[in-house]
């Protein structure tokens, strides 16, 4: 699950005890985002993969997106 999670952009939690710790810190790391989009250019075949990785040049900050994309003709 914890793949799934990082590559869909989701936040994996280790397990713990205490539940309203979890929800407070999943609602907390929901609280500031960005939608950023782009125009990719048409595929040669069906299905191609691409890679996606967003960087951010802020110590301390953390980009969660998805890992990357199929594209299509």
């Amino acid at each position: 699950m914890k793949v799934i999670a990082t590559q869909s952009g989701g936040l994996a939690l280790n397990p713990s005890n205490d539940l309203a710790a979890d929800i407070a810190r999943c609602v907390q790391d929901a609280s500031a985002f960005y939608t950023l989009s782009f125009d990719p250019p048409r595929a040669d075949s069906v299905n191609e993969y691409h890679d996606l990785k967003v960087q951010i040049d802020m110590p301390g900050l953390v980009a969660r997106t998805n890992t990357g994309y199929y594209n299509q003709p």
